[in-house]
């Protein structure tokens, strides 16, 4: 017997629900993100983290997929924070699925790293190919 997702929504094997338009509470759920989730991640600084979303805001185009996924990734964490904890609450308030703003920015970075991953996989595999081919005549 199959065990049963604990959270459905986030199934990628279901159907990717519509990028989410950017809205005044995006800008706390990224600040939120900044704030509380940032600090484990030695490796960013929210001055990188702004610029990212600055540019995103501006034209999304301009992002490669990882940047893209990472600015997804923030917002997914930020709307967490912001739905389960609210402001500065300690203990976390259950959010009714149907609610949940994280689900569609979660689902999108996901899909962006995978549709970005398999392409540069591709890629890889056609240019070793291709330097086989060259080396072997």
């Amino acid at each position: 017997m199959a065990e049963g997702h604990t959270h459905p929504l986030l199934d990628t094997d279901t159907q990717l629900p519509p990028l989410p338009s950017i809205t005044p509470t995006s800008s706390l759920a990224l600040q939120a993100f900044i704030v509380h989730c940032l600090p484990t991640c030695s490796f960013l600084t929210p001055s990188r983290i702004n610029h990212l979303y600055e540019r995103y805001v501006a034209s999304p185009i301009s992002l490669e997929p990882d940047q893209l996924a990472l600015i997804y990734a923030c917002l997914a964490c930020g709307y967490v924070r912001l739905q389960y904890f609210g402001g500065h609450e300690r203990n976390a308030t259950p959010v009714p699925q149907d609610q949940r703003e994280d689900v569609p920015w979660y689902r999108h970075a996901v899909h962006t790293l995978t549709t970005w991953g398999s392409a540069t996989f591709t890629s890889l595999r056609k240019h070793h190919l291709y330097q086989w081919t060259r080396t072997d005549k």
